[in-house]
């Protein structure tokens, strides 16, 4: 019997399973999982939090999947996450030509924005300076008690000193993570019944 998609309570099978390479990979926890790689990212009381408000996380990691890397320098990151939407507030744009109004903006989306604070500007002794990563976010939720990934936004991206910040919109569906507090949640939502989200990135 599958759950989750693991073998539960067939313990032959598990053995059986296992006897070969890729079998045992099936039960090696994946590399999106580990701390090493990424970090939580939960916002707490989220369904109190006001409209188009922002939390900013900050952490590093390596800069390599190998073991042993050429460098012990760490990647620095910012994701600066917006779960109730993005305003743009009303502004002036002032150029050599005039000023110029620009009007405001909303965009109901969940955006996360990620910034490598990593990026070095351009030396003639290192080649090429961009930092190249694929970025996974993972969302995950409960239905029936268990954690399940629910959604994955990947990207590549190349981050550079004139590129340094890559905006993912509509991580999350914005509608189903910001469903009123009267209105019953879906068993599968994003958002728990603590009010609680979580993304792994």
């Amino acid at each position: 019997m599958y759950r989750d998609g693991l073998l539960v309570g067939q313990y032959e099978r598990v053995w059986e399973v296992q006897q070969t390479a890729g079998g045992r990979a099936l039960f090696t926890p994946r590399l999106y999982t580990e701390d090493t790689w990424g970090s939580v990212l939960a916002v707490d009381n989220f369904h109190s939090l006001p409209c188009y408000h922002m939390r900013t996380f900050i952490f590093s990691t390596r800069p390599a999947l190998a073991d042993i890397a050429h460098t012990d320098r760490m990647m620095e990151w910012t994701v600066d996450l917006y779960p109730k939407g993005v305003w743009f507030r009303k502004s002036m744009l002032i150029a050599w030509s005039g000023t110029y109004d620009v009007p405001e903006a909303v965009l109901r989306t969940v955006r996360i924005a990620i910034t490598c604070l990593s990026v070095t500007a351009p030396d003639p002794y290192r080649p090429e300076p961009d930092v190249r990563v694929k970025i996974g976010i993972l969302v995950w939720g409960r239905q029936n008690g268990v954690a399940h990934i629910s959604d994955v936004a990947v990207r590549v991206h190349r981050f550079s000193a004139q590129n340094r910040v890559l905006n993912i919109d509509d991580a999350l569906d914005f509608d189903e993570l910001n469903t009123p507090l009267y209105t019953p949640a879906q068993p599968a939502s994003p958002g728990n019944k603590q009010g609680s989200v979580y993304l792994k990135y």
